[in-house]
C-alpha cells in the first residue's frame, strides 16, 4: 500500500508516527520495521478504532407481525425490543447489511417496537421505532344512550374510534 507515515526509532526502540490523516472505523494499516542493513520485520496489521455507530438502519415489520427485515451496516447486530425493553428478536446483518428477524411472537395490536444496530466495536444506533400492524378488533364495546337521546357513552379499546349509525346505516 501507500506509505502514510514514517519515523526512526530512538535509542530505546521507541517511535511515534503522525499519519497523513485520521484512520478510523476499522480501517487496516500495516507497519514494518527495517534496520540499517535492510532487514525487515513481517508486516504487523493495525486496525484503526471504530468509533462510529452504523450510519443507517431501516426496519419493516411484515403483515403477520412476526418478521422484521431491513438494511444496516454489514455484520451489525440488530436487536428488537418491546415497549418494556425486553429483547424480542435479534439477528446479524449479512455482508451487504440485510437482516431478517423472526420475533418471539406475532405483534398484531399496533404495539410499538424499537430496533438498534450495533457494530462489532459496540457502537450502537439510536433506537428506531416501528409500530406493529393492528389486525385485531377491539375486544369489547359498551354503549348506552342518555335519557335525552343525544349522547352515547361507553368503554372500548384505548384510542379506538367509535362510530354510531342510525337504523338506516347512515
Amino acid at each position: 500500500g501507500t506509505v502514510v507515515g514514517t519515523a526512526t526509532a530512538d535509542a530505546t526502540g521507541k517511535y511515534s508516527i503522525i499519519l497523513d490523516k485520521a484512520y478510523l472505523n476499522g480501517e487496516s494499516l500495516s507497519a514494518t520495521a527495517s534496520d540499517k542493513a535492510g532487514n525487515a520485520t513481517v508486516p504487523k496489521t493495525i486496525v484503526a478504532p471504530d468509533t462510529t455507530a452504523p450510519s443507517s438502519l431501516t426496519i419493516t415489520i411484515d403483515t403477520t407481525g412476526k418478521v422484521v427485515t431491513g438494511i444496516t451496516e454489514a455484520n451489525a447486530v440488530v436487536t428488537v425490543k418491546n415497549a418494556t425493553g425486553t429483547v424480542v428478536g435479534t439477528a446479524t446483518a449479512d455482508a451487504t447489511g440485510k437482516y431478517s428477524i423472526t420475533l418471539d411472537k406475532a405483534y398484531l395490536n399496533g404495539e410499538s417496537l424499537s430496533a438498534t444496530a450495533s457494530d462489532k466495536a459496540g457502537n450502537t444506533t439510536a433506537p428506531k421505532t416501528i409500530v406493529a400492524p393492528d389486525t385485531t378488533a377491539p375486544s369489547s364495546l359498551t354503549a348506552t344512550i342518555d335519557a335525552a337521546g343525544k349522547m352515547v357513552a361507553g368503554v372500548t379499546e384505548a384510542n379506538a374510534v367509535v362510530t354510531v349509525k342510525n337504523a338506516a346505516g347512515t
